[in-house]
Protein backbone atom coordinates (compact mmCIF):
# COMPACT_ATOMS: atom_id res chain seq x y z
CA UNK A 1 0.00 0.00 0.00
CA UNK A 2 1.40 3.56 -0.74
CA UNK A 3 2.53 5.81 2.09
CA UNK A 4 1.17 8.99 -0.52
CA UNK A 5 -2.23 7.64 -0.80
CA UNK A 6 -2.64 7.24 2.86
CA UNK A 7 -0.59 10.30 4.14
CA UNK A 8 -1.39 13.04 0.85
CA UNK A 9 -5.28 12.12 0.46
CA UNK A 10 -7.06 9.74 3.40
CA UNK A 11 -5.03 11.80 6.12
CA UNK A 12 -4.85 15.07 4.62
CA UNK A 13 -7.49 17.55 5.69
CA UNK A 14 -6.19 20.02 2.91
CA UNK A 15 -7.20 17.45 0.10
CA UNK A 16 -10.03 18.58 -1.95
CA UNK A 17 -11.88 15.11 -2.25
CA UNK A 18 -9.76 13.45 1.51
CA UNK A 19 -10.86 16.10 3.43
CA UNK A 20 -14.07 15.11 4.88
CA UNK A 21 -12.49 11.26 4.63
CA UNK A 22 -9.10 13.17 6.77
CA UNK A 23 -11.79 14.47 9.29
CA UNK A 24 -12.82 11.22 10.17
CA UNK A 25 -9.78 9.07 9.79
CA UNK A 26 -8.17 11.29 12.31
CA UNK A 27 -11.22 11.60 14.98
CA UNK A 28 -10.39 7.24 15.31
CA UNK A 29 -7.11 8.40 16.16
CA UNK A 30 -5.10 7.67 12.66
CA UNK A 31 -2.41 10.22 12.32
CA UNK A 32 -0.33 11.60 9.52
CA UNK A 33 2.86 10.87 11.23
CA UNK A 34 1.48 7.39 11.89
CA UNK A 35 0.51 6.23 8.52
CA UNK A 36 1.31 2.41 9.19
CA UNK A 37 -1.20 2.31 11.80
CA UNK A 38 -3.83 2.89 8.90
CA UNK A 39 -2.16 0.72 6.12
CA UNK A 40 -1.88 -1.93 8.99
CA UNK A 41 -5.88 -1.20 10.45
CA UNK A 42 -6.98 -1.40 6.39
CA UNK A 43 -5.09 -4.90 5.84
CA UNK A 44 -6.66 -6.14 9.09
CA UNK A 45 -10.16 -4.57 7.91
CA UNK A 46 -9.53 -6.86 4.41
CA UNK A 47 -8.63 -10.16 6.08
CA UNK A 48 -11.67 -10.13 8.86
CA UNK A 49 -14.66 -8.97 5.85
CA UNK A 50 -15.35 -10.68 2.81
CA UNK A 51 -15.01 -8.88 -0.05
CA UNK A 52 -17.23 -8.91 -3.32
CA UNK A 53 -15.73 -8.72 -6.66
CA UNK A 54 -17.06 -6.21 -8.91
CA UNK A 55 -16.56 -5.29 -12.19
CA UNK A 56 -17.54 -1.07 -13.42
CA UNK A 57 -16.79 -1.98 -17.42
CA UNK A 58 -17.12 -5.23 -19.21
CA UNK A 59 -13.47 -4.93 -20.14
CA UNK A 60 -12.59 -2.30 -16.62
CA UNK A 61 -10.20 -4.04 -14.33
CA UNK A 62 -11.58 -5.99 -11.32
CA UNK A 63 -12.34 -4.34 -8.07
CA UNK A 64 -12.71 -5.87 -4.81
CA UNK A 65 -15.04 -4.03 -1.91
CA UNK A 66 -15.03 -5.06 1.48
CA UNK A 67 -17.13 -3.25 3.90
CA UNK A 68 -16.98 -4.04 7.42
CA UNK A 69 -15.37 -2.62 10.76
CA UNK A 70 -11.68 -0.79 10.88
CA UNK A 71 -9.99 -1.76 14.49
CA UNK A 72 -8.72 2.38 15.19
CA UNK A 73 -6.06 3.64 17.53
CA UNK A 74 -8.62 4.93 20.20
CA UNK A 75 -10.29 1.31 20.62
CA UNK A 76 -13.47 1.73 18.42
CA UNK A 77 -14.39 0.33 15.13
CA UNK A 78 -16.02 2.16 12.52
CA UNK A 79 -17.70 0.96 9.87
CA UNK A 80 -15.81 1.40 6.34
CA UNK A 81 -15.88 0.23 2.36
CA UNK A 82 -12.52 0.05 1.06
CA UNK A 83 -12.03 -0.62 -2.32
CA UNK A 84 -9.09 -2.30 -4.17
CA UNK A 85 -8.45 -2.94 -7.80
CA UNK A 86 -6.57 -6.13 -9.24
CA UNK A 87 -3.76 -5.04 -11.09
CA UNK A 88 -2.71 -7.50 -14.48
CA UNK A 89 -0.08 -9.04 -11.87
CA UNK A 90 -2.73 -10.16 -9.45
CA UNK A 91 -1.59 -7.15 -7.08
CA UNK A 92 -4.72 -5.17 -5.32
CA UNK A 93 -4.35 -1.70 -4.76
CA UNK A 94 -5.95 0.56 -2.39
CA UNK A 95 -8.45 2.78 -4.74
CA UNK A 96 -10.51 4.47 -1.94
CA UNK A 97 -11.91 4.24 1.40
CA UNK A 98 -14.99 5.51 2.38
CA UNK A 99 -17.22 5.73 6.11
CA UNK A 100 -20.51 3.99 6.24
CA UNK A 101 -22.75 4.58 8.98
CA UNK A 102 -24.77 1.62 10.31
CA UNK A 103 -27.61 0.79 12.70
CA UNK A 104 -25.87 -0.48 15.11
CA UNK A 105 -22.90 1.85 15.33
CA UNK A 106 -21.69 4.21 17.96
CA UNK A 107 -23.10 8.01 16.87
Amino acid sequence: MRNNKLVDYLLDLSHPRGGSKARFFLAFGFSRDRPMELADALADHVLRTEGRPQNLTENGPTKLVFEGRLRAPNGREPWVRSVWQVEADGVARLVTVVPLRRADEEA
